[in-house]
């Protein structure tokens, strides 16, 4: 990319000029707003098209990088909620039979998720 940037740079300048150059006469144009019309260059007008043009897109672009990222952060937020919440083949037991890992007995009443899926190998 650091190659081909500027070589459609100098092409893009060389037809800019070559356009310049051809289109020395003027036209005339009548703003709505004001009494008297101007007379200018016929490549200001094409040029000014273009810079209108471009802004206006890179407008459009950073607005819709804008919902882009909006839409990354909520996909992302929803696959860490999606994250923590239990397997959904655990179940939800009495612990009354269960034990803790030193082997002392949960206390009664409280319950635990048991993860019923196929463990990987």
């Amino acid at each position: 990319m650091r190659v081909v940037a500027p070589i459609f740079f100098v092409a893009f300048s060389a037809i800019v000029i070559a356009f310049s150059v051809k289109n020395l006469g003027n036209i005339e144009i009548n703003p709505w707003p004001f009494a008297e019309p101007v007379q200018v260059p016929t490549y200001l007008v094409v040029f000014a098209a273009f810079i209108v043009g471009f802004f206006s897109g890179a407008v459009v672009a950073w607005v819709s990088g804008i919902q882009g990222r909006r839409r990354r952060k909520q996909r992302k937020a929803e696959r860490d909620a999606q994250k923590a919440q239990p397997h959904p083949s655990a179940k939800v037991v009495p612990s009354v039979a269960l034990s803790t890992q030193s082997g002392a007995p949960v206390a009664a009443g409280a319950e635990r998720a048991i993860d019923m899926a196929p463990e990987k190998e």
